[in-house]
C-alpha cells in the first residue's frame, strides 16, 4: 500500500515551503505510472530556487529531470537553481531558440527546451539519448511534449501558480505568488532521489505516515 502523509511538515532547507503531500508505492519496478510522489507548496519564486538547489545535491550523472508547467510558472528559474546546486557558474537561461544549452561544472548540466519542435521525434535527432549517457544531469523544459520518448526512470516536476488559493494555468504576476510543485518518480533511481529530498527536507522526523 502507498504511504500517505497524515500531516504537513516544514521544509527547513527551503525556509517557508511546506511539504503538503507524500506518497510512495511498494513496487519500485513498476514503470507505467508514477510510483513516488511529493508535493511542495512554495510561497515565492525564491523558495522555488532554494528547492532547486537542495534537489541538485542528490543528483548524479545520467539523471533526468522532466519539467512541466505553463509559461511563467518558474521552470527556467528551477533549472537555474539546480544548475547552481550542481556548481554551474554561468547564467542559465531558457534554450527556447537554441533547443539545447550545455553548462560546464563539477557536474555538467544539459538543458533542453523542445517547445518549438515540430515533431516530438526531433528531440532524438538532437541527440537526447547521447546526452543522457554523458557524465551530466539532463533537464528538459516542456517535457510533456515529448514524454513518450523519454527514458522510463525520471523525476517529473510540474509547477503551477496559485492565485486566490486555487491552482491556475495563468502566468505569475509577482515573484511572491505561491506555487505548487508536484514531483513524480517513475523508477528506482528517481524514487531514491525523492526519498533523499524528503529526508533532507524533514530532518526533525516530524513526518508521519499511515500504512
Amino acid at each position: 500500500m502507498p504511504l500517505v502523509s497524515s500531516r504537513s511538515s516544514r521544509l527547513r532547507h527551503c525556509a517557508g515551503a511546506e511539504l503538503t503531500r507524500r506518497e510512495f508505492g511498494s513496487d519500485i519496478t513498476t514503470r507505467k505510472h508514477p510510483i513516488g510522489h511529493l508535493t511542495y507548496t512554495l510561497n515565492s519564486l525564491a523558495e522555488t530556487e532554494r528547492l532547486g538547489v537542495t534537489l541538485a545535491t542528490f543528483l548524479k550523472p545520467g539523471d533526468l529531470i522532466a519539467l512541466k508547467g505553463d509559461l511563467g510558472a518558474g521552470k527556467t528559474t528551477l533549472t537555474a537553481a539546480i544548475g547552481r546546486g550542481l556548481g554551474v557558474t554561468d547564467p542559465v537561461s531558457s534554450p527556447t531558440y537554441t533547443l539545447i544549452q550545455e553548462y560546464d561544472g563539477p557536474l555538467p548540466l544539459f538543458h533542453f527546451d523542445p517547445y518549438r519542435l515540430d515533431r516530438p521525434e526531433e528531440i532524438e535527432e538532437l541527440g537526447l539519448h547521447e546526452y543522457l549517457e554523458r557524465e551530466g544531469v539532463t533537464i528538459i523544459e516542456w517535457a510533456n511534449r515529448i514524454m513518450e520518448l523519454l527514458p522510463p526512470d525520471r523525476v517529473e516536476i510540474e509547477i503551477a501558480i496559485v492565485i486566490s488559493g486555487a491552482v491556475t494555468d495563468l502566468p505569475a504576476t509577482s515573484n511572491e505568488q505561491p506555487r505548487v510543485v508536484s514531483m513524480d518518480a517513475t523508477g528506482p533511481r528517481s524514487v531514491e532521489i525523492l526519498l533523499r529530498l524528503e529526508q533532507a527536507a524533514t530532518p526533525d522526523k516530524e513526518f508521519e505516515v499511515n500504512v
